[in-house]
Parts: C-alpha cells; structure tokens; sequence
C-alpha cells in the first residue's frame, strides 16, 4: 500500500509541477502582439512587458521547466524497474511458501519414497534377468556390435558399400537390442511388487502436479500478487505521464526559443548609433536605412 501511494503521488507531483508550468506559460504568452506593440517595446525598454514575457529575450519558463521534466522522467524509470524488481520478488516469496508449504512437502517426499521403492523393485528383476543366458548373449551381441560401428566409422567420403555395410550392422544391433528390451518389459510386467511400486510412482506424481497446476492458477489471484501488479502499473503510468511532459517541455522550449528569435531578430539595428546622420533603424518600416531631416 505504501509503494502505491508512493506512485499515486509521484504521478499527482508531475501533473502539478508541470500543470503549473503550462498555465503560467500560456497566462504570460496568449497571443503574439503586432509590430506595432514591438516598436514601442524596444523603445521603451520593455515597459508594460507587450512581449508577454519575451521583452527579455529570454524564455525562461520554458527553459527552466526542461531539468525538472528531466529530472521527473529519471525518477519515473527508475520507480517502473523497482515495482518490477518487487513483483518479481513477490512471485518468488508465494512460490518458496508454496514450496516449503506441510502439504507441498509431504507430497514432494511420497513421490521421492515412491520413485525410490520402485527403482529398487526393478533393480531386483533386472539382476535376476541378468542371468538369463538368452538375455546375456543378446546383450553381449548389442555391446560388440556398437565398438564394431565405433571402429568401421566411413571417413568424409564414404563408398556406396560402406555406407550398406554400416547400415546393415546399425539394424542388427537395432533388433538385438528391441529383443532384450522386450524380455525386460515382460519382466517387469510379471513382477507384481514393480506393478504396485510403480502404481505408487504414478499416484504421487499425479498429486504433485496438481497442487503445481493449482498454485499457478490460484497465483494470479494472490492479494500480495495483485498489490505488486498494480503498483508496477501504477509505475509504468508515471513514466509514461512523465515522459509525455518532457516531450512537451522540449517542444514547448523549441518552440519559445524561435519565438523569441522572431520577436527580436531586428535588435541589432535598433541600437546602432547613427555615425553618418541616418536615423535608427525602425521596426515599422520594414528593411532600409531612413534618414533623419535637419532642415528643410
């Protein structure tokens, strides 16, 4: 609850902030004056501010507001990949708790005690099936065919004989060893405690996976999940907010700075003392020098 809060009000300070920027921007500049209101400015060294704000040349609203939209944005950011951070930790503590949950692991040490009691059931059949001599020589024949593929390995550019030769003993070995699984198989099957072990095996396994299969639906419905995901989107509506005022406070700058250059762009002329007799260069006339008249 605090992080949201904390969010909520990051979110409230960057529309305020900004929001105060653009209403005292927009009061101080509603409409560009006519030419002229901008003599007379100049003229009288700005008095009465007709500019609304530019007399100085300077944009200073604008510009000021860019470090704090800087500054907003970074903060932002950095508050998104913390929630993030937080609701990834918040997964991980309900899933350890599920995990180490008196029912998870009563679970988890039936299906370990199962897998056990089965492996040992069929270790038991397959040393009895060991000394079956038909079985014995199957094996045997599945071993000396395999290093005899290992030692009559074609080179890079094996011969059509090779390569039938290869593929000859590959499906000798193939029925050898599909001959001593199925005596395995038949083995297995007769024995009636690998059945019951096994059966065991499979009754745990069903049950651990459906306690997994339920926590991993009911997660998304955790109150501590739910808190974490509303504030990382909490968050990430403050960096977006944010991020759209500094877009705006840059255009808005730009937009000031070519502003003022307008309003000004004739300064230079209308401080220029006139060293020959020529008048100075008034706004309201337009482009060329008018001259001062001493007599008739």
């Amino acid at each position: 609850m605090k992080l949201r809060l904390t969010v909520l009000s990051s979110i409230v300070g960057t529309v305020a902030v900004f929001g105060a920027l653009g209403i005292s921007s927009v009061l101080g500049q509603s409409a560009p004056p006519d030419s002229g209101s901008q003599q007379g400015a100049v003229q009288n060294g700005g008095n009465g501010d007709p500019y609304r704000g530019y007399a100085s040349g300077y944009p200073a609203p604008e510009v000021q507001a860019l470090p704090i939209a800087y500054a907003r944005a970074v903060s932002t950011r950095a508050q998104q990949d913390v929630m993030l951070a937080e609701l990834h930790s918040t997964v991980d503590r309900i899933r350890e708790d599920f995990n180490y949950s008196p029912e998870m692991i009563a679970a988890t040490r039936e299906q370990n005690s199962a897998f056990d009691a089965y492996d040992e059931a069929r270790r038991k059949v397959l040393e009895k099936l060991s000394g079956d001599p038909t079985y014995r020589a199957m094996i045997s024949l599945v071993v000396t065919l395999k290093h005899k593929l290992e030692d009559e390995r074609p080179g890079p550019k094996p011969s059509e004989e090779d390569l039938e030769r290869v593929l000859a003993t590959a499906t000798l070995k193939l029925s050898y060893a599909s001959s001593a699984s199925a005596m395995e198989v038949a083995s297995l099957s007769a024995d009636a405690d690998v059945m019951q072990t096994h059966a065991r095996l499979m009754e745990a396994a069903a049950k651990v996976n459906t306690m997994r299969a339920d926590f991993e639906r009911q997660i998304h419905r955790n109150p501590d999940f739910l808190a974490a995901r509303r504030n990382l989107d909490d968050a990430r509506i403050a960096r977006l907010t944010a991020e759209a005022f500094l877009d705006g406070a840059i255009d808005a700058r730009s937009t000031a700075m070519d502003y003022a250059y307008y309003l000004h762009r004739f300064d230079q002329y209308s401080y220029t003392p006139s060293a020959i007799g020529y008048a100075p260069y008034p706004y309201a006339y337009g482009y060329g020098n008018g001259y001062s008249h001493s007599g008739g």
